[in-house]
């Protein structure tokens, strides 16, 4: 099936649902559209319109393959992230420093530090998106739901 789906969109649900959250996502399979659902009410889509769904909600709504779920991100932790980019580190020296940081209290926030000093920020933030970009489409894939265009 090929929707108009907005890949940035997509991203962007990816990227903010996790499985703490007290919103879920889904993709509208009619539409193409991502849809927020925070329980509190009618679902939206990921520009602030509302969803009427005559009185149901999206789990109990009664064209069960409308709505797909997003899958979660299992635990909302970077650490995984920053093992995968470490990997691609060509400098031995750098990937030593920053193995030992991630292993260390406030991972994170010293991660942050040495690329500020010593590597690029753009660089991570690249790979984060390459990343992601990356999900996504696996996920797509595995819903054999084509994009658009």
């Amino acid at each position: 099936m090929q929707l108009p789906i907005e890949i940035d969109e997509l991203k962007e649900a990816f990227t903010y649902y996790c499985e703490n959250s007290e919103c879920i996502y889904y993709l509208d399979t009619t539409t193409g559209k991502i849809i927020l659902d925070n329980g509190s009410g009618d679902p939206m889509n990921i520009d602030g319109n509302f969803l009427y769904l005559d009185g149901y909600s999206i789990e109990e709504f009664p064209n069960k393959k409308r709505f797909i779920r997003l899958p979660s991100n299992k635990s909302c932790d970077e650490y995984y992230e920053l093992q995968a980019f470490i990997i691609e580190i060509e400098s031995q020296w750098l990937r030593n420093k920053i193995e030992n940081t991630i292993d260390s209290y406030q991972a994170f926030q010293r991660f942050q530090k040495i690329l500020q000093r010593e590597a690029s920020e753009y660089e991570w933030s690249n790979f984060r998106t390459k990343q992601l970009e990356k999900l996504v489409l696996k996920w797509l894939e595995s819903t054999e739901i084509e994009t658009q265009g």
